[in-house]
Parts: C-alpha cells; sequence; structure tokens
C-alpha cells in the first residue's frame, strides 16, 4: 500500500480460488484485475476486465485461479472538494449511478491508469509530493469523468468548460508578467474573479492541484531558469537575476530550484 491523506494505491495478488465480500467505508474505491475475477455490486456484476467502482452497497467477489488487483482508494471528503473545485457547482452530490464505467472505453483508460500508477508507486518517484498530487489528480477526474456521477451533467460539463477557460486565461496573465511583482489580488483584478474563486479554480485545474499563489512562484521559478541559462556567467549573477523574479531569499531559491530542476541555479548559471 502506498499513498498519503488524499489517498492510497493498493496491490492484491492471490494465487487460489476464494469468495468474499467487503463493506463501503468512508473511501471511494476503484479496481480492477488481472487474471479472473468476478464481482456484484447491488445488482451489478461484471469481471476483472472491467475497471470498477466500489458504491455504498458493498462487494461481492469470487476469484478462481492466478490474479493482481489494482485499486485505489480515495478519501470522500478531499474527493468531494475536489469535484467542487473541478466543475464550480457547490452542491455536487459523491454518488454515483452504478459502479460500471459509462463506456468500455472509460473503464479501459481507468484500467490502464490504475495500473500505470501502480508501477510509479513502487519506485522512488513517488515520495515526491508533486508527483503523487499529479497522479492523485488524474485519478479523481479519471473518476468523476469515467463513472456516472448523479446531478445534472451539462451544468457540471459547462462548469469544468468555463473554469477551464478562466484558469488558462489567468495562467496566460502570470506568464506574461512573471518577471514583475504581480500578487495573487492583481490576478483576480486582471481576471474579474474574486482572490478565493480563483485558488478554488486553481485547485481543480493546475496539473498538480497547485494553487494561486503557488502557481505564480513556479510562473517566477521558470522564469529565473530561462534566464539562467541565458546569462552570461561574467556579466550576472545568480542573486541579481533571482531578485529581479522576487526571490530575495539564496537558500529559499537553492531549495525550489533543486526540486524542480534537479540542479542548482549556479551550475545552469555556469553550464
Amino acid at each position: 500500500m502506498h499513498g498519503d491523506d488524499r489517498f492510497t494505491l493498493v496491490r492484491f495478488e492471490a494465487a487460489g480460488a476464494f469468495t468474499g465480500s467487503s463493506e463501503a467505508g468512508e473511501n471511494i474505491t476503484i479496481a480492477t484485475a488481472t487474471g479472473r475475477l468476478d464481482w456484484e455490486i447491488g445488482d451489478e456484476r461484471g469481471t476483472s476486465s472491467e475497471a470498477f467502482l466500489r458504491n455504498p452497497s458493498g462487494l461481492g467477489f469470487s476469484h478462481f485461479g492466478p490474479m493482481i488487483m489494482f485499486g485505489a482508494f480515495l478519501r470522500r471528503a478531499q474527493l468531494t472538494e475536489f469535484a467542487h473545485a473541478l466543475y464550480g457547482v457547490d452542491d455536487v452530490p459523491l454518488r454515483f449511478d452504478g459502479s460500471r464505467a459509462a463506456s468500455p472505453e472509460h473503464a479501459q483508460q481507468i484500467a490502464a491508469l490504475l495500473r500505470y500508477a501502480d508501477g510509479i508507486a513502487d519506485g522512488a518517484l513517488f515520495d515526491d509530493d508533486i508527483v503523487r498530487s499529479l497522479l492523485y489528480r488524474r485519478i479523481a477526474v479519471g473518476i468523476l469523468e469515467s463513472f456516472r456521477l448523479q446531478g445534472d451533467r451539462p451544468i457540471r460539463a459547462r462548469g469544468m468548460a468555463d473554469r477551464a477557460r478562466r484558469f488558462r486565461s489567468a495562467m496566460g496573465y502570470i506568464g506574461d508578467r512573471a518577471a514583475t511583482a504581480i500578487t495573487p489580488e492583481d490576478v483576480a483584478v486582471a481576471t474579474g474573479l474574486g482572490s478565493r474563486e480563483l485558488d478554488d479554480i486553481f485547485r481543480g485545474h493546475s496539473a498538480d492541484g497547485a494553487d494561486l499563489e503557488q502557481s505564480i512562484a513556479r510562473a517566477r521559478l521558470d522564469a529565473v531558469h530561462r534566464e539562467l541559462r541565458l546569462a552570461d556567467p561574467d556579466e550576472q549573477t545568480v542573486r541579481t537575476i533571482s531578485a529581479r523574479f522576487g526571490f530575495t531569499s539564496p537558500t529559499q531559491l537553492n531549495v525550489l530550484y533543486q526540486r524542480a530542476y534537479g540542479t542548482t541555479p549556479g551550475r545552469t548559471l555556469h553550464a
């Protein structure tokens, strides 16, 4: 088992035949399997070739022969908050109409994603919070978009499209002004939205769930990186370049820079 306070990835291997059941808890559970696994949830039945969602009615299963199950447990509270941020609909109920994906294509995509996430979880990359955040977002979006979430789907679709457009607009503004001392309030004014609403949009639509302030800092860091690669080390220093983009603490810059690029600002400048 691998994860954090948002989700847990699990792999279960079995060689013999068995039958059993489990009750749903506070998690939203998604799973798929290789080998033979028959599942039953409420009045729905399926096989291991289909990714399935465990609903509140619990899960019954039977297994024949060698099998590996790949699954993810997502905390219901965090997934509900993410759904609100993604769609911009405050009353999105985190209830699903069934345990089957909306189409065979959706089921295949979810199954492939779970196997991919399992491969990442076994490596050192999973220790990085950014990597876990990227995986969490992909799995969360996959669940919300691949299974039949109750409520008005056209309203959710319009809400997600509108928030994605606003996110792109805000990111364009940030990118154009990364070298200036912009604040979250500046971006909010430019986009005609409140800072809190923009934070919500960023958490739902940035690749790793970064909020508005984190996204501004990342844009500045990317700008520093570009400038360091182009600068003449005989004429400029890391301190003068980073200061132009609002980084006044060399220690803070080194920590952020090494995490983002795997090297130090000085090495980039002198490369």
